[in-house]
């Protein structure tokens, strides 16, 4: 993704050592530099979450997750198969 963006920027700098005007790739170098420091804050996320663990139980959801009464029951009739349209 950096590869990506990188090379806007990198046009933009190169066409700026040419002799073209700055302000025409201002916007280009912006929109390219959010999108390098996105990916990178995504990626650094996404390693950081990955090493978190995760708890056995949470308060909120054991009420209904632990709790036989809301565990769906099946009639003896009910058909078992798991149809599955490929």
């Amino acid at each position: 993704m950096d590869g990506y963006f990188g090379y806007g920027i990198y046009l933009s700098v190169v066409n700026f050592q040419e002799g073209q005007s700055i302000s025409s790739e201002i916007p280009t170098i912006f929109i390219s530099a959010v999108a390098i420091l996105l990916s990178l804050v995504t990626l650094i996320d996404i390693s950081v979450s990955r090493s978190k663990v995760v708890k056995g139980n949470d308060k909120k959801t054991d009420w209904f997750y632990q709790n036989e009464d809301y565990d769906r029951k099946l009639d003896e009739r009910a058909d078992k198969n798991n149809y599955r349209i490929n």
